[in-house]
């Protein structure tokens, strides 16, 4: 997991800075490795960060509570650790880096400290809500980015520079939305004992790997091709070739598009239907 997290930030090195999007420049093995990032690490090693972020909590409730938890107890321990990450997170902000994610998993842990005694079924309603929630959150937040300077966070001395990446402090509860799904994730997990028995739970876990792992990887191609630039036409080439299977295929079935039949109904609607001409 370190591994993960220093690979994640190495593109702080990397002359693009944190724009997934940037090409790697330099020869075959920069594009090379920087789509390997991209499909593999890059917002995703954050994601499992979480989960065992969440899994541990359940962990430190455990052992500090008993086998079955004494939700009390665990809340103020879970506050009182959550608290001082928040500390921590506001630190490395001030001192080294406005990309900070300590604070926003110490703000998860003081606001939602009960979490760890939630139901699967409340927890997994709780966790779809506030991914609907974060990925708004996330748009907004790569918007801000994008319209931010490049140098934001570095200034003409180390003061400077500490008050303009204090500048991003204000962000720390939307950080701490956009981590609430894989921490709740992780807390249930961390309840059933999901990596403690996995004997119990190989089929699930079989099935997280062979589904998961490729929807992954595929869904993170369009940025990753896009780094890579001629990745970026393979993009534009099999999503043209997409759109003429799928109008292939309605054509045969005799329907039309979604949006060419709201176009239509919206078009004639209240009117009487004329024959159409036939294709020429």
């Amino acid at each position: 997991m370190l591994l993960l997290i220093a690979l994640a930030h190495s593109r702080m090195l990397h002359a693009g800075g944190d724009d997934l999007t940037a090409p790697a420049g330099g020869g075959p093995l920069d594009i090379a490795v920087q789509w390997l990032l991209t499909s593999l690490v890059d917002a995703r090693s954050a994601s499992l960060f979480g989960i065992l972020f969440g899994y541990g909590l359940v962990q430190l409730t455990r052992r500090r509570s008993g086998p079955d938890g004494d939700p009390t107890r665990a809340r103020r321990l879970i506050h009182r650790r959550g608290a001082w990450l928040v500390v921590f997170g506001i630190a490395h902000v001030v001192l080294l880096d406005s990309g900070d994610i300590i604070g926003s998993y110490g703000l998860f842990a003081v606001a939602l400290a009960g979490a760890v005694s939630w139901s699967g079924r409340r927890s997994w309603a709780a966790g779809a809500a506030t991914l609907a929630i974060s990925a708004a959150a996330c748009s907004v937040l790569q918007v801000m980015a994008g319209a931010a300077d490049g140098s934001a966070g570095v200034g003409l001395n180390r003061l400077e520079s500490a008050l303009l990446r204090t500048m991003a402090l204000p962000m720390l509860p939307i950080a701490a939305l956009t981590v609430a799904p894989a921490v709740l994730i992780g807390i249930w997990a961390g309840r059933i004992r999901l990596l403690e028995q996995p004997d119990r739970y190989r089929p699930l876990l079989r099935r997280a790997v062979w589904i998961g792992f490729p929807v992954s990887v595929l869904g993170a191609q369009p940025v990753a091709l896009q780094a890579a630039t001629v990745a970026a036409a393979g993009v534009a080439v099999a999503t043209w070739v997409a759109g003429v299977v799928i109008a292939d295929a309605l054509q045969r079935a005799g329907r039309r598009g979604p949006a060419e039949a709201l176009l239509r109904y919206l078009t004639y609607r209240g009117r009487p239907r004329q024959p159409e001409l036939a294709a020429q």
